[in-house]
């Protein structure tokens, strides 16, 4: 009998009844088993993918280690274009009727300067000599040639109009504009593809059936928080446990990141946590094309390309710079402030290293190397200008601007210390701690995530040291230093401390620079090796470790 609507009590009970039905409704254990079939489907087919993107990885690496064919002279590059040769030797014929000591040696002006433009000049025109030397005493006809000195300094010869390339018709200037842009951020943008490839599908693989997805994992831990930030903004006062214990909240956050997460959002309309995932790889893509300018202005295009996949790659946790995290963006700004200070633009340098501020609190580092490139600016020029000072200005008022908002917005002038404090437990020790960390983890600790941890952080202490003995960029070095000073000396999670010193890069170049001298294969088996093993590294720390990272 069907109850009366107007009565409650049926109507409750009546609720109450389907609930309790439902609840007790068996599972279709049919539908179970196939989503566990599709599951191990998807297992099986990420594993054979992971396989062939291992050996892309290894074919990558192979080919951004190759040798770089010798250089051209900036002003007999321009003058010569690469198909000058294909011209002179289509016009070989006429040539010889037009020259008759050509005609008389069977030499071209095509020989003349061998098959790859002027750079073999001087060698070409020393043996024309010597034919012309061997066939002057049987041909009277012919005039000798004037000597051309073999010197460096002597003045390249004019080229024709029509052979110039600013007239060729075939290359247009915004080809050449194409060219430049990939010949700037080209390398990178193939490093970034390869490493997030390689990231993503082990970090597939290694996820568990049952458990969360890719998409959770990108967003676990300060993911979440910073997406929180993005969506909802920061609290107004301090927060508690439910027995009154304050702990941290989200105020511990600096804002860039979270402002990009929301422009991204605002943008393209992606709910917040894809938005944060996709603001962490725009910012990757930078911090790469940063990284690998700046190297190649201090080294070579060689050595930046392979410290690129060594960051990207081979470091323990550079799975971090996919994540939603602001270790990627935070990179990027410092990259790129280093970049404009070694190009002497200092009001660049000083806007970025402000924007860099309001990312993490280690921007102490960037403020410090800013400081010594202005520094050596200044002694160098041996007088002072406005504009490395204003650079240093801006530099040094974004952090504190932020520490003091808190401060106001909480009524306490210490509010983000007392919330780091009370949340994750970091604060400045001296590195008392982590010495305490490397006693147990080399002699007590049961597990290898401790002691894996600890050695590859003495070795970083030791790369650090080495890159330091050699002629490095003292603003890069003071850079590098300051940021593991400040991880290292602070009382935070051990396992937290490879995730904080990623953006380091100063570790990276002593090994880099030792496999620019090895063989090919030999640098190449390194690189896949070490790619293979930071990948799987930071796939494990965030599939199986059980804390934070």
């Amino acid at each position: 009998m069907k109850p009366d609507s107007t009565d409650p009590i049926a109507v409750i009970l009546l609720g109450t009844a389907e609930l309790a039905a439902r609840e007790t409704t068996p599972v279709d254990t049919q539908v179970i088993t196939a989503r566990a079939r599709r599951r191990r489907r998807r297992q099986r087919l990420a594993a054979g993918t992971g396989l062939v993107v291992a050996g892309a990885a290894a074919v990558l690496t192979a080919f951004m280690v190759l040798p770089a064919p010798a250089p051209v002279a900036p002003h007999r590059a321009r003058l010569v274009p690469d198909r000058w040769p294909d011209i002179l030797r289509r016009h070989a014929r006429h040539d010889s009727d037009r020259h008759p000591s050509c005609a008389a040696l069977r030499v071209c002006p095509s020989e003349l300067f061998g098959p790859i433009g002027i750079r073999q000049r001087p060698t070409a025109l020393t043996a024309y000599q010597e034919s012309f030397m061997k066939t002057s005493t049987t041909t009277t006809a012919v005039t000798p040639p004037p000597v051309v000195p073999d010197a460096e300094e002597s003045v390249p010869p004019v080229v024709p109009d029509h052979l110039s390339t600013q007239r060729v018709p075939g290359i247009p200037a915004g080809n050449r504009r194409l060219d430049r842009a990939w010949h700037t951020a080209g390398p990178a943008l193939v490093i970034y593809a390869g490493s997030a490839l390689l990231h993503l599908i082990l970090l597939a693989i290694m996820t568990p059936a049952d458990g969360p997805g890719l998409h959770a994992k990108l967003l676990s831990w300060d993911g979440l928080l910073y997406t929180d930030i993005a969506q909802n903004g920061y609290p107004d006062s301090f927060s508690h446990t439910p027995s009154g214990q304050l702990t941290g909240n989200n105020l511990a956050f600096f804002p860039a990141y979270p402002a990009l997460i929301r422009t991204v959002h605002a943008l393209t309309g992606l709910d917040y946590g894809t938005a944060a995932i996709t603001a962490a790889h725009l910012a990757l893509i930078s911090a790469l094309i940063a990284v690998h300018q700046l190297l190649s202005r201090l080294y070579d295009r060689r050595t930046a390309g392979i410290a690129t996949i060594l960051l990207a790659c081979a470091q323990p946790m550079a799975l971090a710079f996919l994540m939603a995290y602001s270790e990627s963006l935070f990179l990027a700004l410092a990259a790129a402030t280093l970049v404009a200070a070694h190009r002497k633009a200092w009001l660049t340098a000083g806007f970025l290293a402000l924007l860099t501020g309001l990312t993490r609190p280690a921007a102490v580092a960037v403020v410090a190397a800013l400081a010594t490139a202005v520094a050596l600016h200044l002694i160098r020029e041996r007088r002072l200008t406005w504009r490395p000072i204003t650079a240093i200005t801006l530099a040094c008022t974004a952090t504190p601007a932020y520490l003091w908002w808190v401060g106001q917005r909480l009524h306490q002038p210490d509010a983000w210390f007392t919330i780091q404090q009370a949340g994750w437990g970091t604060h400045w020790d001296n590195g008392r701690a982590f010495i305490d960390f490397l006693g147990y983890a080399l002699t007590r600790a049961d597990g290898w995530v401790p002691t894996s941890t600890a050695v590859l952080l003495l070795a970083l202490i030791a790369a650090t040291v080495i890159a330091w003995q050699r002629t490095t960029w003292p603003p890069l070095l003071v850079y590098g230093t300051a940021i593991l000073i400040l991880t290292l000396g602070q009382s935070n999670y051990y396992h937290s401390k490879l995730r904080l010193v990623a953006p380091v890069v100063i570790f990276l170049v002593p090994l880099a620079r030792i496999l620019v001298r090895a063989r090919p294969r030999t640098a190449a088996i390194v690189l896949s090796a070490a790619s293979l093993f930071g990948c799987w590294y930071g796939a494990y720390m965030l599939t199986t470790w059980h804390y934070a990272i």
